[in-house]
C-alpha cells in the first residue's frame, strides 16, 4: 500500500432502521489505476450487463477494506473481503459510485 491511502466509508443506513450501524469501507481508486479499469468497460452500444456486474464486483472485492454488517440478532459482524459478493445490487451500485467518487442525486 502506497502513503496516500483514501478511504471511502459507504454507511448501510440507505437499506433500513436495521442497517443504520453497518458500513462498508472501500479504497478509493487510485488515479493509475482508473486507465486498466476505463478498459474493462463495456463499449458504447454493448449490453453486456453480465460483464459490467462481474467488473463491479471485483472491483469492490478489490478494494475492500473492512465492513461492518448486523446479523439476524441485529448484533454488528465483521464483513470480509468474499462477504462482498453476497450484498444486493442496489448495495453494490451504491458502494461502486461511492468508491468511483460518483455523486448521485436521488431525485434523479
Amino acid at each position: 500500500m502506497g502513503k496516500i491511502v483514501i478511504k471511502r466509508k459507504v454507511t448501510l443506513e440507505f437499506l433500513g432502521e436495521e442497517y443504520k450501524d453497518g458500513y462498508l469501507t472501500f479504497k478509493a481508486i487510485p488515479v493509475k489505476d482508473y486507465t486498466g479499469m476505463l478498459a474493462k468497460l463495456p463499449k458504447d452500444g454493448e449490453e453486456d450487463n453480465g460483464k459490467s456486474i462481474t467488473m463491479m464486483l471485483d472491483l469492490l472485492t478489490t478494494y475492500f477494506v473492512e465492513g461492518k454488517f448486523p446479523d439476524d440478532e441485529g448484533k454488528l459482524q465483521d464483513v470480509t473481503k468474499e462477504d462482498v459478493g453476497d450484498i444486493d445490487q442496489e448495495t453494490a451500485i451504491h458502494c461502486f459510485e461511492t468508491v468511483v467518487g460518483k455523486k448521485t442525486d436521488p431525485k434523479d
